[in-house]
């Protein structure tokens, strides 16, 4: 399912700008729509009108650089073109006095949020979130600015992942424009590149989403022996071997931990039954530790890596036997997954 066409709202939210400048008024309906074109070059195809071929009023055939393909241009064209072309382009626009420009992230207010309410972090999710790519205005109440519009990962198909972190955005080519009296303030996005050691704080995306294939982008680093995506909001363990220096998912860490300690306490981790039918469309008599391995110990033990003051770690994971009335704790070295070297 596609995510849905984010439409312009009537709300007040007055900005004053200089260049341009507009009068304080409320937003007007946009009269302008994004056709997208299937290659740099194309022409739109013909409509019809009383039994006649036309092109409408358009421009010419535009190209933006892709969000989605670095290299890459996308071809669009903007409905009624003349008027488009018609209008002043500017660099920059002003909002209660905050200046903002081409290429700034912009919170959309699509809500009636009051300007001047006092907001937390959590009402970043009250606003969409876009990036100005275009500034034109014809008078004090036409100022547009054309975005590409950014996604919380749960908009879109699919849903939100697990390695997704809480203030992760995705950014795609949905391009659309929308009256500059909308902005409600600057956001603060950066472009995580993932490198090693980064810390994330504030809002991010390293994801792209096209618009137009309905494609989530699957070009992100993995780390640790399972190939997986990182979470920025979980805790990554660096081997301190110097010719090992793998990256690895704490939650690896602790199944790891689990498996071997069921194993040693119990036994080993049964097999599937040679005569069960699983939906995934396994033969019958495939074996399926891996399934079974995730959910086997749950009831029966935990595990937590001990850290100090919840940043480095110790070196340590806290095993908990919890079969008992009063459960048992003991403390374990951590294993490198790849060179099973102790993890200091």
């Amino acid at each position: 399912m596609a995510p849905s066409k984010r439409k312009h709202a009537e709300l007040a939210t007055p900005p004053s700008s200089e260049p341009p400048t507009t009068n304080g008024a409320g937003p007007i309906e946009v009269p302008f729509s994004i056709e997208y074109l299937p290659h740099v070059g194309a022409e739109p195809k013909a409509k019809k009108r009383k039994g006649k071929s036309t092109v409408d009023d358009r421009t010419v055939g535009k190209v933006e650089p892709d969000a989605v393909e670095e290299g890459k241009e996308i071809a669009y064209l903007i409905r009624p073109g003349s008027l488009w072309d018609s209008m002043k382009k500017y660099k920059n626009f002003v909002v209660a006095d905050e200046q903002f420009g081409v290429n700034d992230y912009v919170y959309i207010n699509h809500e009636n949020i009051e300007q001047g309410a006092v907001l937390n972090t959590e009402d970043e999710r009250k606003f969409w979130i876009a990036r100005v790519l275009e500034v034109r205005a014809s008078d004090p109440t036409h100022v547009y600015l054309r975005v590409f519009w950014l996604y919380w990962p749960d908009e879109l198909p699919g849903g939100r992942k697990d390695y997704h972190g809480k203030s992760e955005l995705v950014i795609s080519n949905h391009m659309e424009i929308v009256d500059a009296m909308t902005v409600a303030g600057g956001a603060d996005v950066v472009h995580w590149m993932e490198r090693d050691e980064e810390e994330m704080k504030g809002l991010y995306w390293r994801q792209t989403f096209n618009y137009v294939t309905q494609k989530l982008s699957q070009n992100l680093r993995r780390q640790c022996v399972c190939s997986g995506f990182t979470n920025p909001d979980k805790l990554l363990v660096k081997c301190t071997n110097a010719e090992c220096a793998r990256w690895l998912h704490d939650d690896c860490i602790r199944e790891d931990a689990l498996k071997k300690t069921y194993i040693r306490l119990i036994g080993e981790i049964p097999e599937e039954g040679p005569n069960e039918t699983k939906k995934t469309g396994r033969k019958s008599g495939t074996p399926r530790k891996a399934a079974q391995a995730s959910t086997i110990w749950k009831g029966k033990f935990e595990a937590k890596i001990d850290s100090k003051e919840g940043e480095d770690t110790t070196g340590k994971i806290i095993i908990t036997d919890i079969r008992e009335a009063e459960p048992e704790r003991w403390e374990e070295d951590m294993l490198c997954l790849a060179c099973h070297e102790r993890l200091k």
